[in-house]
């Protein structure tokens, strides 16, 4: 059995797979660890990979050699199944690669956009052949808000759960101003980038993922798919890729 862990900027995400087959996910160590008691009782051995642009804690990877016949730490040198077309491929970050590799292999044959808003929004291209192209990277929708309060005098921190409930074209006073700013502005953003896409690509497909998927699928009107476990299943085709014993 195989055992993913995608460890965000801001939260854990792990899956546990049999073959292509995503069998349960989560994202605490308690519920990875209960994970791990109940498939190591009906007699699974685990295979693991830890990826993302963060890493598990210490006392964490200690434990999980306790029941793994084998661990690896993702980095860009490992063996990919996809091209990757990409300049700087050493300061690439793994989380774009495996939602790559994810959407290369679910959904095949078809040129990409894949949307992932997490802590930042990155819009990255895959071709007919599931080779990367590339993309672009801007900050989400909670690094906006706290970047407005941290980088002014006065203006107030804004929390998402207070900005989802706003949905005015024009602010009333400061706080829906800064909720309606952030929001509308994504928005447009996401808006922009999948109709110059899919204006370009008719039959393209737009692939959404992360934290915040659903809030980003929602403006998407046509050719959309949300796949919240895009990087996990990404992770777990690399591990298959490189056959480690």
């Amino acid at each position: 059995m195989n055992l993913v862990i995608d460890c965000g900027n801001t939260n854990m995400k792990f899956g546990f797979f049999v073959g292509k087959q995503l069998i349960s996910s989560g994202s605490t160590v308690d519920d990875l660890f209960e994970n791990i008691y109940a498939y190591k009782n009906e007699g699974h051995v685990f295979k693991a990979l830890i990826g993302g642009s963060n890493h598990v804690e210490d006392d964490v990877y200690d434990e999980l050699e306790n029941y793994c016949t084998f661990i690896t730490e993702a980095d860009n040198s490992m063996r990919f199944p996809i091209k990757i077309d990409y300049n700087s491929k050493n300061t690439l970050g793994f989380d774009r690669i495996a939602n790559a590799v994810g959407a290369a292999f679910s959904f095949k044959e078809r040129k990409m956009l894949i949307i992932d808003a997490g802590t930042a929004i990155t819009y990255d291209y895959v071709d007919r052949d599931g080779a990367f192209l590339g993309g672009n990277i801007a900050p989400g929708y909670t690094m906006r808000l706290n970047a407005l309060h941290n980088m002014t005098e006065l203006l107030p921190l804004v929390s998402i759960d207070e900005a989802k409930k706003e949905d005015a074209f024009c602010g009333k006073d400061t706080r829906t101003a800064i909720a309606n700013g952030v929001f509308s502005g994504v928005r447009f953003e996401v808006i922009g980038y999948t109709f110059y896409f899919l204006n370009k690509n008719p039959d393209g497909l737009v692939v959404v993922t992360g934290g915040d998927s659903d809030l980003v699928g929602d403006l998407i009107q046509r050719n959309v798919k949300i796949e919240r476990n895009l990087g996990l299943i990404g992770m777990n085709t690399i591990l298959n890729h490189n056959k480690f014993s």
